[in-house]
């Protein structure tokens, strides 16, 4: 329910339209479980396995119910491929640090070795 949106044909005139709000807002309104991130807090991070920089996450894909982080290789890795993806799970994903900006994988050289 949006607040002064009280009728099925007002919604209606949302139909396709995209709603905003703040980061800030974002943070103070919603509740993530553990495990759970934003977005916009993902996006940017250093991708790391085992002292390797492999790149740094540039988008965020949804496919079924799997997000997969769209990662810019790092220009030392670049000719093996310019981009790659990783599925967000505990497969590969060991640990994401936010506040140190970086997510540490495992398994995930392996994906960028084989794009």
């Amino acid at each position: 329910k949006l607040i002064g949106v009280d009728c099925v044909d007002d919604v209606k005139n949302l139909t396709n339209k995209g709603v905003f709000c703040t980061k800030d807002a974002s943070r103070s309104s919603i509740k993530l479980k553990e495990g759970q991130f934003f977005y916009f807090d993902i996006i940017g991070l250093c991708v790391d396995e085992d002292g390797i920089v492999l790149g740094v996450v540039e988008n965020i894909d949804r496919v079924a119910t799997t997000d997969y982080f769209y990662v810019k290789t790092h220009k030392d890795l670049s000719h093996i491929a310019k981009t790659f993806l990783i599925p967000y799970s505990s497969n590969y994903v060991k640990h994401v640090d936010i506040k140190g900006g970086v997510i540490h994988t495992k398994n995930a050289y392996d994906i960028l070795t084989n794009s």
